[in-house]
């Protein structure tokens, strides 16, 4: 079976020309009805418009893939506070945040160092 793409850029093949593939389909689905597009509504719309009867999976799979396309997931290890790996998440100590405590409390003291984390819990 050879594979071309048509004008639009949807894989197309000599045997049956127009007709597109599961992912081209899904992508079309989603420019449509937006990518937060419950998989069953998708799947009824696939099935509607492309007679393509793709399984629940592999619409929630070629989902997954468009939105990590368009940069709207986080890829795996990535966290907000720039910090790789680990499952702690934000409220994680860093070896920096542990240093700098350290340096607190030689310039001014266990005590006072308590004082000022008083005033941040209250």
């Amino acid at each position: 079976m050879v594979k071309g793409k048509s004008s639009d850029g949807a894989e197309e093949t000599t045997e049956n020309p127009g007709k597109i593939s599961g992912m081209e389909a899904v992508r079309r689905t989603v420019r449509k009805l937006g990518y937060d597009v419950k998989t069953q509504k998708a799947k009824e719309h696939i099935l509607k418009e492309f007679g393509q009867d793709l399984t629940n999976n592999k619409i929630s799979a070629y989902k997954s893939n468009l939105r990590r396309e368009a940069g709207l997931t986080r890829t795996r290890g990535a966290h907000s506070n720039g910090a790789s790996g680990g499952s702690a998440g934000k409220s994680a100590l860093q070896v920096e945040d542990i240093q700098v405590v350290k340096e607190l409390v030689g310039r001014l003291g266990a005590g006072r160092v308590s004082e000022l984390i008083a005033v941040f819990h209250s």
